[in-house]
């Protein structure tokens, strides 16, 4: 189910006089516009593209279907491998398709010390799987489209296998480029517990919120079958009060509540912050936003434990 837009989003209120929108606006859909009839082509079915610690690389179709949840959640026994339920530490970064100067370098410092990875506008160009490979992740990308014949989309890693992941897929009405959601279950180790983990790159141009709240209930219907603990993080394109009141209706429904950073950290446009973090049966230790020049999002750092409650 998805719903069809046809007209543009624009911010209310008085814009930046740092960001004059109109011009800035334009010549982006200007240069999408001709960009997607040049190198961008979008697959008819969602799929998601997979990598593991051997190198393998592998694409299969994986769209989220209601219920498929259910059978995975928290009843096969103690894990012996997963995540660290003692501290793991989450990156979550829109990376900007790694397209300025020094972001693999960036990307390898932040990551070090990162055991679970949500990107947004991920290229997965081969220095990105050089990269990832270094690291070790099992990751998994969401392709949104192909650019150039590469896939662009969402790409969750970590240094535990996913038990399940399966993509949501929305269309920019204006630009008919879509953006995709990523949900990937992992085992807890040392538990019977399950890690949910939503990574999202919501659209960003919608007539009212109207589009925007509909898909936000088809990726709630996917992370409502779950009871354990929860991560939804990633670029919500919250840049105006009504989407964060839509996205406050989802998290308060689904019990999660929102990672506090240092005031100045996070990347803010016309105001207001787009990149979250949202949380369920965990405990943040640490959060910290680093502000970098090789991308317009700065990269978002938490560390969590599992909470004692969730034990069993």
């Amino acid at each position: 189910r998805r719903t069809t837009l046809t007209s543009m989003d624009v911010p209310r209120g008085r814009p930046s006089p740092t960001r004059p929108l109109p011009p800035l606006l334009l010549l982006f859909l200007l240069t999408l516009t001709l960009c997607s009839s040049a190198c961008v082509s979008i697959p008819e079915v969602p799929y998601v593209v997979s990598g593991r610690g051997d190198g393998a690389v592998v694409k299969q179709e994986a769209s989220c279907r209601e219920g498929r949840l259910a059978p995975s959640d928290g009843s096969g026994g103690f894990h012996i491998g997963g995540i660290d339920p003692d501290g793991f530490t989450l990156l979550s970064w829109n990376v900007m398709k790694g397209g300025r100067d020094g972001w693999d370098e960036d990307f390898a410092r932040l990551a070090a010390g990162a055991d679970l990875l949500a990107l947004q506008e991920a290229y997965l160009t081969e220095p990105l799987r050089d990269l990832l490979r270094e690291r070790e992740y099992r990751w998994d990308m969401a392709a949104a489209f192909l650019n150039r014949k590469r896939e662009t989309g969402v790409l969750t890693g970590s240094t535990a296998t996913p038990t399940f992941f399966c993509v949501t897929r929305f269309t920019e009405p204006l630009v008919v480029i879509p953006k995709t959601a990523l949900t990937s279950l992992y085992p807890v180790a040392e538990t019977d517990l399950f890690l949910l983990v939503a990574n999202v790159h919501l659209i960003n141009f919608t007539v009212d919120t109207g589009g925007y709240r509909a898909l936000l209930q088809d990726l709630e219907e996917i992370l409502s079958a779950h009871r354990g603990p929860l991560l939804l993080t990633g670029d919500f394109n919250t840049w105006s009060g009504r989407r964060m009141e839509v996205v406050k209706g989802l998290t308060g429904r689904l019990g999660l509540r929102a990672v506090e950073f240092p005031e100045e950290g996070p990347t803010a446009f016309f105001g207001r912050r787009v990149d979250h973090v949202f949380y369920r049966g965990l405990e943040p230790v640490e959060a910290r936003a680093v502000k970098v020049s090789t991308s317009d999002h700065n990269p978002l750092l938490v560390r969590f434990r599992v909470a004692k409650s969730e034990g069993k």
